[in-house]
């Protein structure tokens, strides 16, 4: 296969799969998350929800979570998982990657 196949064929997967990644942004997914420490919580959530996570463990050290159990946006559980800790959550609008942090530990000085 010439190069330029293998570019147009690799330009094409990651465009599907980008396409699929905000679709499932708006689908609901069912979510089985139990009260836990935030980096298990989270390593879940990712996992349920194909997403992925970034996040410091050390920030995230003593947290713990909310319980969801339910079909819910991926927007709507993460607000729900984090609903009255510290933590805090962005999304990346182009990879739909998800970044959880402590509410004050990216103060700048």
């Amino acid at each position: 296969m010439s190069i330029i196949k293998q570019l147009v064929l690799v330009t094409v997967v990651v465009l599907a799969t980008l396409g699929l990644a905000s679709c499932t942004q708006r689908e609901p997914v069912f979510f089985d998350i139990p009260e836990s420490p935030a980096g298990e919580a989270l390593d879940r959530f990712a996992s349920q929800s194909s997403t992925e996570i970034l996040y410091s463990v050390d920030e995230l050290n003593l947290v713990r979570t909310n319980r969801i159990y339910g079909s819910f946006t991926r927007d709507e559980a993460i607000q729900r998982l984090l609903d009255g800790t510290p933590l805090v959550y962005a999304t990346d609008s182009k990879s739909g990657a998800i970044a959880v942090w402590k509410k004050d530990s990216r103060k700048l000085n």
